[in-house]
């Protein structure tokens, strides 16, 4: 791997829903530390709920104790973990800052959400969530998105240190990832799929992800998988200054109009750079695609990407057509120059493979875990250049069908409900009757390969179970 030079209470309850206040070493002698090991880009430096109370959710409803939707709209720093799996039908609104949802704790099937999850609106700011599936119901107007990160109404601004890990998502018909007035974002190794073709009031909108408008910028996207989608793949126009966007080491598949500055009337005032990305045509894009329309106005960096059935690209500016030796095939188009910069723009560094290798650990690793028939199925379209635009679901999925393959499992006991399962304390020398030893912070020494010093013992646990799912 490259280092890519583009530059990092005991006892209280409500309802079902039991909570734990952590030691306060957790908040007061932490090391700064990234928001777990692995993340990177422009959110990694967010703390979640770091240093918070453990909110368990024990049932699948839709609302009320017990449910995710009463743990995202609790005040207060939070941990959210899930003594159930299945599926849980109505949107999810995240009210509240400092948050961290621990999808990976979930037991067995995991967690699929068929509904909306949206910060929309709350100025809402430091939130981590890893391994959920988001597959909403079929929506008709305009606003039909899967996931929403920041805001449209008089509370727009104000979200930031976002970092979103390992998702499943799919089925918007208006974007799949709405990142509205919303900056210092990461979106990483996320399966984005079958943005719905039905149901947008403008017609056909199935579209990837935007990050658009004032406020809006400093947003990393790197290690997803993006498949069937017609355009924004992505949106990126970075309104604030010293805010650059940066599109690394994903893989796009059957997705016609590609970087676009598309952005609502706000210009871009930083640049953006799109380097070691795989491209791969699908049944709708065979004929051409478009994988940078650029605004004329945008200051952009491209280098290193791959198109399959081409080659390593060399800069869109001197690309020929013509049919001669050495000449671009004309199903890869390029609108609108833009001002092409020298050297990439200064961004937050994140690791990176060329693009071939990142074709290979994308569809290998990107997504929820464990993967669902949504994206186990979308990983074998891109892999034999198969699968369509919109939706490719029942209209009213069960719970049957959304979770064929997968086992429910059962949660592992937890004597002092801190979050920590019995076994875990014991293996790593903790009290299982001491929820207050969950927020100690883990010394040198104390982690493999000191991974994870300088973690609450909390999130060394939650972070070890992410990473245990993901095949390496």
């Amino acid at each position: 791997m490259k280092a890519s030079l583009f530059a990092v209470a005991v006892g209280v309850c409500l309802g079902a829903v039991s909570s734990i206040g952590l030691a306060q070493e957790a908040a007061s002698t932490s090391p700064v530390v990234r928001a777990f090991p692995g993340a990177e880009g422009w959110g990694a430096a967010s703390v979640g709920g770091r240093g918070g109370r453990v909110i368990r959710v024990t049932n699948l409803n839709g609302a009320g104790p017990g449910s995710l939707a009463e743990a995202c709209a609790a005040a207060g720093p939070r941990i959210v973990v899930f003594d159930v799996s299945g599926v849980i039908r109505g949107d999810v609104r995240i009210t509240q800052p400092h948050i961290t949802i621990a999808g990976q704790t979930a037991p067995g099937a995991g967690i699929t959400i068929e509904g909306l999850v949206s910060t929309y609106d709350h100025g809402v700011h430091d939130v981590i969530i890893r391994h959920l599936r988001v597959r909403p119901p079929r929506s008709t107007g305009q606003g039909g998105d899967c996931l929403q990160i920041g805001g449209l109404g008089p509370r727009r601004s104000g979200t930031y240190n976002v970092i979103l890990d390992h998702l499943s998502v799919s089925w918007g018909n208006d974007e799949v990832i709405d990142l509205y007035h919303a900056h210092d974002v990461t979106v990483q190794w996320c399966s984005i799929e079958e943005s719905d073709d039905q149901g947008h009031e403008k017609g056909a909108h199935n579209f990837g992800l935007i990050s658009a408008a004032e406020d809006s910028g400093a947003v990393s996207l790197h290690h997803n998988l993006w498949a069937h989608h017609a355009r924004r793949v992505p949106c990126l126009a970075p309104y604030r200054t010293n805010a650059a966007g940066d599109f690394c080491n994903n893989v796009v598949y059957n997705c016609r109009g590609g970087y676009t500055d598309d952005g609502h009337g706000a210009r871009a005032r930083s640049p953006v750079n799109l380097h070691r990305n795989y491209y791969r045509r699908g049944p709708q894009t065979m004929d051409r695609i478009y994988p940078y329309a650029l605004s004329p106005e945008m200051d952009y960096y491209v280098a290193d990407n791959h198109f399959e059935g081409w080659g390593d690209q060399g800069h869109p500016r001197h690309w020929r057509y013509g049919g001669g030796a050495g000449s671009v095939p004309r199903w890869i188009q390029f609108n609108n120059n833009g001002r092409e910069l020298a050297e990439p723009a200064q961004v937050p560094p994140i690791t990176t493979v060329d693009a071939k290798a990142a074709y290979e650990v994308v569809l290998a690793q990107a997504g929820c875990w464990p993967r669902d028939r949504v994206t186990k199925r979308t990983v074998e379209e891109v892999q034999g250049q198969s699968g369509q635009w919109g939706r490719n679901a029942p209209l009213k999925p069960t719970d049957e069908w959304f979770l064929e393959g997968l086992s429910p499992g059962t949660a592992p006991r937890d004597t002092d409900r801190d979050g920590l399962p019995d076994d875990w304390e014991q293996a790593h020398g903790l009290d299982l009757r001491d929820p207050a030893d969950a927020g100690r912070i883990v010394p040198t020494g104390g982690s493999e390969g000191d991974r994870h010093r300088g973690y609450p013992y909390l999130e060394f646990y939650l972070n070890e179970r992410a990473d245990r799912l993901v095949p390496r």
